[in-house]
């Protein structure tokens, strides 16, 4: 009987809740932006050396690059981006 391999790209998926407004005062006290960022693996293997870019088109956010180092299989890890929101957004 043959069996379907998944890639891995099926397997990973990346939940993202961010703030609902956002102003000046958020970049200033240093307020994250998500208030929570996971990447949850549903494959049956550990993921290791994963890199997560964030950008953003319209200027809101600074683009930054987040390793992580490992995702446990069928389990989720918390990514913490602290403050990438961009002062020059608001100006």
């Amino acid at each position: 009987m043959a069996q379907k391999k998944l890639k891995t790209e099926d397997s990973i998926t990346l939940v993202a809740e961010a703030l609902g407004v956002v102003s000046y005062a958020d970049y200033f006290t240093q307020t994250p932006i998500f208030t929570s960022l996971r990447i949850e693996n549903g494959g049956s293997e550990a993921l290791a050396d994963l890199t997560l870019t964030v950008t953003n088109d319209h200027g809101l956010l600074t683009s930054c690059v987040l390793p992580v180092a490992e995702v446990p299989f069928e389990s989720a890890v918390e990514v913490d981006a602290g403050n990438i929101l961009s002062p020059l957004y608001f100006v």
